[in-house]
């Protein structure tokens, strides 16, 4: 009875193919995981929790050929996504190189810039210098010239003043020995007789004396005869005589004026010398017209 049973119901739907995936199974399924996800995984793989693994009811075993198409949905399947992560990689290799490549040509071109100015102040500066050093040259050249002109200048001013002098010593030597010159003439003329001496005396006068051999200065009184000097110590008449002095043996006569300087020191002063080399008589008389009268007689008395 439960057979006549069995066989008057319909038979039962056939179940749907288990193996075969739904047609939106490619397109609607979950995007496949970030590249750089992948990159951080451990395993480096794509992580197969993300991708949904259908249930199947249980049904009887598949046969062979559903299994065979089954691994080769799987394995297109797996192909599209490795696929995919390459074009992601490559595309997120070629951004990044493209990023590099745009960070280095910036760098460069920043580096360029860079060194064209550094460039271009180096130049500058070497420039700067160089005029500033050009600049330095001429004024230190103007300064020597300066200095030259300067010293060409002076040097013909003392070159000038030398001559100057020259010819103002000379004149004043020409005059000084027109002077001495007409000085001697009108000793040697001066007339002994208007003096008012007595015959046998000429000249007589008080005088300091010095000998050559001494330092002592020695006060006398002098009486200038034809032939001698005779100095006394006192202007009496019975003064005994004290020295005396041969006009021919004088040769000369000198002043302070002859080229003598200690004579300046010396008022009214002359020196007397003999024809012994080392001997030599310095006279001082009391003023300046005894001094005149004494050498004026001196020059006659000694054909000077």
């Amino acid at each position: 009875m439960v057979d006549a049973t069995l066989q008057d119901m319909p038979p039962p739907t056939p179940p749907k193919d288990p193996w075969r995936l739904p047609s939106t199974s490619l397109r609607g399924r979950p995007s496949p995981p970030h590249p750089l996800a992948i990159l951080n995984s451990p395993s480096g793989r794509i992580p197969t929790s993300r991708i949904p693994i259908p249930t199947y009811p249980l049904s009887p075993q598949p046969s062979s050929s559903t299994s065979d198409r089954r691994a080769e949905m799987e394995i297109i399947i797996d192909e599209r996504i490795e696929e995919e992560h390459r074009a992601q990689l490559k595309l997120l290799r070629e951004q990044e190189l493209k990023r590099f490549q745009e960070e280095e040509d910036r760098r460069k071109r920043l580096l360029e810039m860079e060194m064209k100015f550094a460039a271009i102040a180096k130049r500058r500066k070497a420039e700067e210098e160089r005029m500033a050093e050009e600049e330095s040259h001429r004024t230190i050249e103007e300064r020597r010239r300066l200095f030259r002109e300067k010293g060409r200048v002076l040097a013909q001013q003392h070159q000038q003043w030398l001559r100057d002098q020259e010819k103002q010593a000379q004149a004043l030597a020409l005059s000084k020995q027109e002077s001495r010159h007409r000085l001697f003439e009108e000793r040697r003329n001066r007339p002994l007789n208007n003096n008012g001496f007595s015959f046998r005396n000429i000249l007589t006068c008080w005088i300091t004396i010095q000998k050559s051999d001494t330092t002592l200065w020695r006060r006398r009184f002098c009486r200038l005869q034809k032939d001698a000097m005779l100095m006394f110590k006192s202007a009496q008449v019975d003064s005994p005589l004290i020295d005396r002095i041969q006009l021919s043996n004088i040769v000369s006569i000198q002043e302070a004026d002859d080229g003598l300087e200690d004579l300046r020191v010396l008022p009214h002063s002359f020196i007397l010398h003999e024809k012994q080399e080392d001997k030599s008589f310095t006279i001082l008389t009391d003023d300046e017209k005894a001094k005149e009268t004494f050498i004026s007689a001196l020059f006659q008395l000694c054909n000077l």
